[in-house]
């Protein structure tokens, strides 16, 4: 195939995959493992002003919810959401597209889990 049939074949497939994607953001955790200068979440105390949801029962059922509104694509942002593996495998149980947002200092042992820094 041609560089412009390739092209034009990549651009459906995500043209494909943006259509059923259906994101949102979440809060998973006022803790983090470092405190950055500048950073804005501790900058404007938001770890102070939010409250984190602990309970995994209540979650799970909020996560549900989510699915219900049509969410597929979760993004879980923190603090360091990967420091609580146990609620992002409760998000990847029920959303096939999650995304987390990460400073890649603590190695994920959840098998498929991929994280972007």
């Amino acid at each position: 195939m041609d560089s412009q049939g390739d092209l034009r074949k990549r651009f459906k497939e995500v043209r494909k995959e943006a259509s059923s994607t259906r994101s949102s953001l979440y809060h998973l955790t006022n803790k983090c493992n470092l405190r950055c200068k500048g950073c804005w979440f501790f900058e404007k105390e938001f770890d102070k002003s939010s409250d984190e949801l602990n309970d995994l029962l209540t979650l799970e059922a909020r996560i549900q919810d989510e699915v219900e509104r049509g969410v597929n694509a979760p993004l879980l942002i923190g603090g360091e959401p990967a420091l609580f593996l146990d609620r992002i495998s409760l998000f990847r149980k029920y959303m096939p597209k999650v995304s987390i947002s990460t400073n890649g200092l603590k190695k994920s042992h959840t098998k498929g889990l991929r994280m972007s820094l």
